[in-house]
């Protein structure tokens, strides 16, 4: 099985994290979740599609006043803003973070319908997911139980499939550029103009070149944060022309200022 790689246990709330090696090139990580009490989290854009499966409790979607509840078994794509879900007391969650291109290549949706959006896997075709033994409440106590379950269940969906090269390369290439790589430079690598770069990207991540590429340059600016840097120097250390610029590039996606989002994390 994967190798767990991280454990926290605190205050009755757990989390676990794993990393599947038969897995690595469709997933980043696995994380359980379970315990602790009724609470809104903030979810801040990452460059990771999330499949979340409960075995007991409820998660929901927080849109001002609404609460929106969700399946027990989803997909919520891409997404360039903040975003707030709730956890019932008593849930007990394994959360999935796909790699990029990973979607594109297991065909389960199309990633651009996905982006900014949560889905059932159910009405994605994948109905046995809901149907398996994730309804089991003993599982929230099993943790690894929990996740040797889910990470079975991928590698059946996962193991005759194969992943896209050239969507592979281009997140990469974006990815270790820190998301400073020039579009036109993208095109003239892959030997497209740039409509048919943002087309062929697009079809397989979801979302253009530069708009991926600024998600990477957010998710960049958010682990510097927990840092001691003034902001001023975060910002030419992320690569932007001036610190107004990268405020105002971080408040689009985060909705707050980086001053504000580090005053959180304290």
């Amino acid at each position: 099985m994967g190798q767990v790689v991280k454990q926290v246990m605190e205050q009755g709330a757990g989390i676990i994290t794993r990393r599947s090696a038969r897995l690595s090139g469709w997933v980043d990580r696995m994380v359980w979740v379970g315990g602790g009490s009724e609470q809104a989290r903030a979810v801040y854009p990452d460059i990771y599609p999330v499949m979340g499966i409960q075995s007991v409790g409820q998660v929901s979607q927080v849109v001002g006043e609404v609460e929106r509840p969700l399946a027990a078994a989803g997909l919520t794509g891409l997404h360039r803003e903040l975003k707030w879900f709730r956890s019932s007391a008593d849930c007990s969650t394994v959360l999935v973070y796909f790699r990029p291109e990973a979607l594109f290549a297991w065909r389960i949706g199309d990633p651009r319908e996905l982006v900014g959006t949560s889905y059932s896997l159910f009405d994605l075709g994948v109905g046995d997911w809901e149907r398996e033994r994730f309804g089991d409440a003993r599982l929230s106590a099993e943790p690894e139980r929990f996740l040797d379950l889910v990470e079975d269940l991928l590698w059946r969906q996962l193991k005759d499939r194969e992943l896209d090269p050239w969507a592979e390369w281009m997140v990469d290439r974006i990815v270790y550029s820190g998301g400073s790589v020039r579009i036109e430079q993208l095109a003239e690598e892959a030997v497209l103009s740039r409509r048919q770069l943002e087309r062929k990207f697009g079809e397989r991540i979801g979302l253009a070149p530069k708009a991926f590429s600024q998600l990477v340059r957010f998710r960049r600016s958010m682990g510097t944060l927990a840092g001691e840097g003034r902001l001023a120097e975060l910002a030419v250390e992320g690569d932007y022309y001036d610190q107004a610029h990268w405020v105002k590039d971080f408040k689009r996606h985060a909705g707050m200022t980086p001053g504000m989002v580090r005053r959180r994390l304290e």
